[in-house]
């Protein structure tokens, strides 16, 4: 009998130490680093982007922090710049920027989870835009432009238009009526776009000829020579010309924009 009754307590402890083992074995979760991938870059731009990646899996263990890392490098990482959209699985977008202009950027997601750290996406890259204008300056102001006279501010030109000269991208001739006054009083200047900057996509306007018109009873020149800055990112002419015939103000101003 006793041997009957060691054997009838050993079978449930048997039983209990598996059950243990297996409950030990099954509480030791085995974390891995989050898997993550980076999606294309979209709304691409001159000095912003969109990026984004999708958290697959969180290895375990929370996503604490996800975004994207950006770099003029391949292999960006945090050490660059970065991007932080929330926590947790799923897809996110980020905006990159500022960004420079006509410049390849590398992209790669990144998740982050509490028990293994980092994890990068697969990399990505895209190009940022040039500035409208780059290929053909003059482009930019042909048509129908505002023309702001920034001395007598309240007496601005009723019309202006801006048209190529001879199919050339560094010629460009503005017509407007000075101060207002219709086509009795037209002005005309053929303007040069000398080279630009390529770093701050400016550079300098030339008056390539004199512009005379009659107006209030004068008879005013604008004299051939630097007449001014040009900006391509701002789409502005800032002309300031030397002129005659008026007074004696050494020079007039106008700021002329596409409509």
């Amino acid at each position: 009998m006793k041997k009957n009754k060691y054997r009838i307590l050993f079978v449930p402890l048997l039983f209990i130490g598996f059950l243990y083992l297996f409950t030990i074995s099954c509480s030791k979760e085995e974390y891995t680093l989050p898997e993550v991938t980076t999606a294309e870059v979209t709304d691409i731009q001159e000095t912003s982007a969109v990026g984004g990646g999708t958290v697959i899996s969180d290895g375990g263990s929370q996503v604490i922090a996800r975004g994207v890392c950006y770099s003029t490098h391949p292999g960006p990482t945090l050490d660059d710049n970065a991007t932080n959209e929330d926590f947790g699985t799923g897809s996110f977008t980020s905006i990159m920027s500022p960004l420079t202009i006509g410049t390849t950027y590398y992209v790669r997601a990144f998740a982050i989870n509490m028990k293994k750290g980092i994890a990068y996406g697969n990399e990505v890259s895209f190009k940022t835009l040039e500035p409208a204008g780059v290929d053909c300056v003059a482009d930019v102001w042909v048509g129908d432009l505002n023309c702001a006279d920034l001395v007598w501010e309240s007496y601005p030109p009723t019309y202006c238009t801006g048209e190529k000269i001879d199919d050339d991208c560094s010629l460009l001739k503005v017509k407007f009526d000075l101060w207002g006054y219709g086509e009795s009083s037209e002005v005309v200047f053929e303007l040069k776009f000398e080279s630009y900057n390529e770093t701050t996509y400016e550079g300098e306007l030339t008056l390539t000829k004199d512009a005379t018109v009659t107006a209030e009873g004068y008879n005013i020149t604008f004299h051939k020579g630097t007449a001014g800055t040009y900006k391509i990112l701002q789409k502005e002419l800032l002309i300031d010309v030397a002129w005659s015939g008026y007074d004696d103000t050494p020079s007039y101003k106008f700021k002329i924009t596409p409509k």
